[in-house]
């Protein structure tokens, strides 16, 4: 269950991080559209250390991406063990009951085959003496 709760928290990790690059992206291009160029070398010095900046940051979120892709597949591989382990105990629990039944009914017919030998044999020899 905890799998499942990471799994799902990384998912919408993920997908906020496609949303920061998808709007990154969209910035990028407002930028470079723009129709009047920067005339002064103040405007074109901002404009350069903006553009690094966003790269630095999209770059850095292209990381966080990747990891978290990583670290969802590694859950998802969990997950998938967890669930093959499951299926295998429940198989070894079936065969357990089984063998639990098999065993109770052994017992039952010793049980039964003790009581015919203590109670029932004695009594008939009892019988057969008289009857001679």
């Amino acid at each position: 269950m905890k799998s499942v709760m990471e799994l799902l928290k990384l998912s919408k990790v993920r997908l906020q991080l496609q949303s920061l690059v998808t709007e990154v992206r969209d910035l990028r291009r407002t930028l470079r559209h723009r129709t009047s160029p920067p005339t002064n070398p103040e405007r074109k010095q901002k404009q350069k250390s903006n553009e690094e900046e966003w790269s630095r940051r999209i770059h850095e979120l292209q990381g966080e991406l990747a990891s978290t892709k990583e670290e969802r597949q590694k859950l998802e591989r969990k997950v998938s063990y967890l669930q093959n382990d499951n299926v295998l105990l429940e198989m070894k629990q079936k065969e357990l009951k089984g063998t639990l039944n098999n065993l109770l009914q052994s017992r039952e017919n010793f049980v039964h085959d003790y009581q015919v030998i203590v109670y029932i044999w004695p009594w008939r020899y009892f019988y057969l003496k008289f009857i001679v």
